[in-house]
């Protein structure tokens, strides 16, 4: 497997934000309600890949009531 498909277990925000898919914003928000396992090494804040994928699949599913934008079909 080359270096670049390995997801390291030990996330920078960012890397954590392109993991799951969330923004960087909605994961220092729920950084601070302590929602996944996070650790600080020197002035680095460290997202703990195992617990944010568990705090993920604990989340209730949004098959039904998604009020997201409405695609078109291309008419191409």
């Amino acid at each position: 497997m080359p270096p670049s498909e390995i997801t390291p277990r030990w996330m920078k925000l960012r890397l954590a934000s392109r993991h799951c898919g969330l923004s960087v914003r909605t994961l220092e928000r729920r950084l601070s309600e302590e929602c996944f396992a996070s650790k600080l090494v020197g002035a680095v804040r460290l997202i703990d890949r195992e617990s944010l994928d568990a705090w993920i699949d604990s989340q209730p599913s949004a098959t039904s009531g998604f009020r997201g934008k409405k695609k078109t079909p291309n008419p191409a």
